[in-house]
């Protein structure tokens, strides 16, 4: 399957670039309409370089002072462009290259000697591979939408500054992690708490804070995930998803404890889960009802220690009433 969407973006890539051509030949087409001279000067400077190139073979060992000769005519043209663009009422730079990332020239790669896949292509590919799952993200739950009103402001004997106070401060500390992402000094976290107190709307939060600063985090729920872990397990479905729940930058799980228990598989598929995930410091979060008590014995404790690992895990308590009701 990555192989498809790597063919699909070079594809998608190269009607970029076409695009882009279009759209400099559209502007340089503008600009000598305003003023003839800008036409004219854009094709000295084509014809220029084709000539001090041809020169440059024919005569090799002048190739540095044809070099030299040609950056400073280029110079001097580019400079008679810029003020002539000023003055027809263009900006400076209208007839410089187009493109939509100047770090790979749309090409998708980036680098020299060593050429590799550009941070652009990248979360294309993370966005496409996720694709059919939509990256399981609410658009519409998110930091500017969240609504401090819908919980309970008095105090009370759990919580003695009130629902509202403690869900301001974890909002706060999960929209740090979301700005900080991916430079968190602990990359994971453990959502826990009874239903209907905010922890998916929270993900959702995260999920899309850290989307709208360029990176891909993949959301799903404990079940989904085993669904994945398990075809992997059995040879079936598309190894590509098994690899995503390993490898993604953040991988958010959530209701963590609704999904299925089949032994000798679930606990242990979780288990090397977050063990390979933990080992790299990759980013994790995941949200569960359960108490710690019943976590520990619904996965045992080799599953327990990874999920409440103190060096790389923060653990946020979602207390009080449940906020659907009072919203309703």
């Amino acid at each position: 399957m990555k192989e498809q969407v790597l063919r699909e973006l070079a594809a998608e890539y190269e009607i970029q670039r076409a695009a882009n051509r279009a759209e400099e030949r559209r502007r340089l087409s503008e600009a000598a309409a305003r003023d003839p001279a800008i036409g004219e000067l854009a094709e000295r400077r084509v014809e220029l370089f084709r000539k001090r190139v041809r020169a440059a073979f024919d005569s090799p060992e002048r190739a540095m002072e044809i070099s030299a000769e040609l950056r400073a005519e280029l110079a001097r043209i580019a400079s008679e462009l810029r003020a002539r663009l000023k003055a027809a009422g263009f900006a400076e730079d209208w007839l410089q290259p187009v493109y939509r990332c100047e770090a790979c020239q749309d090409h998708g790669y980036a680098g020299e000697p060593i050429r590799e896949m550009c941070e652009c292509m990248k979360q294309r590919v993370y966005q496409r591979l996720c694709s059919d799952e939509s990256l399981g993200v609410n658009a519409d739950e998110n930091f500017a939408a969240w609504d401090e009103r819908v919980y309970d402001g008095a105090p009370t004997d759990k919580s003695p500054r009130g629902q509202r106070a403690e869900m301001i401060i974890l909002r706060d500390i999960c929209r740090e992690y979301a700005d900080s992402f991916p430079n968190n000094d602990k990359p994971c976290m453990l959502f826990c708490g009874p239903s209907g107190v905010g922890k998916t709307y929270m993900l959702n939060c995260v999920a899309q804070r850290v989307l709208e600063r360029g990176y891909t985090p993949w959301k799903l729920t404990a079940s989904r995930m085993m669904s994945i872990l398990r075809d992997s397990y059995f040879e079936r479905g598309d190894p590509e998803r098994a690899r995503l729940l390993r490898e993604s930058p953040l991988l958010m799980i959530d209701d963590l404890g609704t999904e299925p228990m089949q032994e000798n598989l679930t606990i242990t598929q979780i288990f090397t889960l977050l063990n390979e995930r933990n080992a790299r410091r990759a980013h994790t979060i995941a949200s569960t009802n359960l108490l710690p008590a019943e976590l520990m014995s619904r996965y045992t404790e080799r599953v327990f220690s990874r999920l409440f690992d103190k060096r790389l895990t923060r653990v946020l308590s979602f207390r009080g009433a449940d906020a659907r009701r009072i919203r309703a």
